[in-house]
């Protein structure tokens, strides 16, 4: 770290939000300055990028009231850098400037994921703003032409063609791989934290994600070739990695949310998944290297490892181990044997996994702390599931595990999985310190769902089934507290026009039958909903012997919107149009 780095760094430090605003606003204008400029000193302006993309990164963190001004920031200066951009004439500026402008937009698209280039660069942006839903399909086209224009700036091969150094070859690809790279984690977060998709635009988005990987790729086919220190070609194979890796939760993604040939998507990612730890492997004992690679390694190898549980789920369930042949007198112990050694490989998997959180949990150093909260993530995904699916005998060192490190707080995901395992623990053993356990993680997943993300339907279901568990506990006046909670977030997805028929009317249907338990009236048949299985969505796991809604006969279930996404692909059980009003 340099002297005069510290020092702006201390700068930063010491100033009020709107001061920090201001000193990155700095930074860009003298960017912006330099790109009309000629003759420049090319590592001074790379340098000046690597300064923005740091100090830019840490508006990030600034308090909510602040966030008005960070979008301002924001969208001024990506039309200013855009401008800028396209005057450019220096092949040497133009990827370093193209990866910050970038990184501008993608921090945009985190504040709002239907916050569009187009209406950044015209004026017609609102802050706050999301789209009527019969809009957004027309708003996601044209944001598709803008970044497969932005993917199509990447020509790595006309560049290459020019006479340059070696240095100056390895500096342009380096800066064109990272702004194909930040395109890559742009699109991907865009496709995991969009609110309303239809399929057909999370498919047409799916090509267009590839496209990009497949630009990113290249980038760092090129610098295998002609980079020259054995850190570099690491730092280059850590980074391809990550892409490997990218592209198989993509592929998981697909299988997730469309839930057609998940059996050959599972198949497909494992081997993106395999790659990505391939390109890590050979450093695994190196001398110098091998504690530099160790977490990420880790991080790899659990991801690979979730995968091949999901496999064995979606073979599990779809095959049906779990009934027994029979022949006449005889028991067929072939399935029984494929149980057991089913057993045994997702106990060895949990194992591992554990191992690798509690190494890197030990070390506690900084930048492992990310992978680790990961690794943890993934553990308790694996151990829900393996419970639910009698594959292990006991899940004390998850319940542990998150106990101990507390790091559920803030992770929404992972609260609503806890909240899940609680309610299964509820079901089963009928202790009301599990309910109470269930309703704490609801609560918590309705609020930063709906914080982070404007996410309505983790609010609405989870207000709705806390409410059902008051007036199962006897709390009528919290009962109805939460349900009104529930409406008010409801009403709110409605005006926002992204409420489904279906949704609308099961919903209503769903009020009308706790207003009749509310009023001590018998309901003849409760609304009850069970989910496709998918071996991606840990709301779809169930068997009948952990059922929740046994210990609630009377009360109706909840819509289950497709609960432990951040996105939501719209889907219909059954048209409300052909539904009985006594079903």
């Amino acid at each position: 770290m340099s002297l005069d780095f510290e020092k702006e760094h201390k700068e930063f430090l010491s100033l009020t939000p709107k001061g920090k605003i201001l000193f990155v606003q700095d930074i860009v204008n003298e960017i912006v300055d330099t790109l009309n400029q000629k003759n420049v000193d090319i590592d001074v302006f790379v340098t000046k990028i690597a300064l923005f993309k740091f100090f830019v990164s840490r508006l990030y963190r600034l308090s909510g009231v602040y966030k008005k001004e960070y979008f301002d920031f924001l969208v001024y200066n990506i039309r200013e850098m855009w401008i800028a951009v396209e005057s450019c004439s220096s092949q040497f500026m133009l990827y370093p400037a193209l990866s910050a402008f970038i990184d501008l937009f993608s921090k945009l698209k985190g504040l709002n994921p239907y916050y569009t280039l187009h209406a950044a660069l015209d004026g017609t942006i609102e802050y706050g703003k999301l789209p009527p839903k019969d809009q957004i399909t027309e708003l996601l086209k044209k944001e598709q032409l803008n970044l497969t224009f932005l993917i199509d700036y990447m020509q790595l091969d006309s560049v290459l063609r020019l006479n340059l150094t070696k240095k100056e070859k390895l500096d342009i690809i380096k800066s064109a791989t990272n702004y194909a790279q930040l395109l890559v984690l742009m699109l991907f977060n865009f496709i995991v934290t969009v609110p309303v998709i239809s399929r057909e635009d999370f498919i047409s988005w799916f090509k267009l994600f590839e496209d990009a990987i497949e630009k990113a790729q290249l980038g760092h086919t090129h610098l295998k070739e002609i980079e020259e220190t054995s850190f570099g070609l690491l730092r280059t194979k850590i980074s391809e990695s990550s892409l490997y890796s990218l592209k198989a939760q993509l592929y998981l993604l697909n299988a997730r949310f469309l839930n057609e040939n998940v059996s050959e998507i599972l198949n497909i990612a494992f081997m993106e998944n395999s790659r990505a730890l391939q390109q890590l492997e050979e450093y695994n004992d190196h001398t110098e290297y091998a504690e530099t690679i160790r977490s990420f390694y880790y991080q790899q190898k659990s991801l690979l490892l979730e995968n091949r549980f999901y496999q064995i789920l979606h073979d599990l369930v779809t095959t049906q181990y779990k009934t027994g042949v029979y022949i006449g007198d005889l028991k067929d112990e072939k399935l029984e044997l494929t149980k057991s050694a089913i057993r045994l490989e997702v106990q060895e998997i949990l194992r591992e996994i554990y191992k690798y959180v509690s190494e890197l949990l030990i070390k506690s150093k900084k930048e492992d702390l990310g992978i680790s909260f990961n690794l943890i993530n993934i553990y308790a995904k694996i151990s829900l599931g393996a419970y639910v699916y009698d594959l292990v005998e006991e899940i004390e060192k998850m319940e542990m595990l998150i106990k101990t490190q507390g790091i559920d707080i803030g992770d929404p995901e992972l609260s609503l999985l806890l909240a899940r395992y609680w309610l299964f623990r509820w079901g089963e053993e009928k202790k009301e310190e599990f309910l109470k356990l269930s309703q704490n993680y609801y609560e918590r997943a309705a609020e930063v769902y709906q914080m982070l993300y404007n996410n309505r339907y983790v609010p609405i279901y989870s207000y709705s089934i806390l409410s059902m568990f008051q007036y199962q506990l006897g709390n009528l006046s919290k009962a109805d507290f939460l349900i009104m909670k529930a409406d008010d977030e409801f009403n709110d997805a409605k005006s926002l026009m992204i409420v489904s028929e279906s949704e609308r009317y099961y919903y209503e249907k769903f009020r009308d039958q706790i207003d009749q338990v509310f009023n001590n009236q018998t309901v003849d048949k409760p609304l009850r909903f069970d989910i496709p299985f998918n071996a991606l969505d840990f709301n779809s796991w169930s068997i009948e012997t952990k059922d929740w809604r046994n210990n609630l006969i009377s009360l109706p279930e909840p819509f289950p919107f497709n609960l432990d996404q951040l996105k939501i692909i719209e889907f219909e059980f059954i048209s409300p149009n052909s539904v009985n009003s006594d079903n």
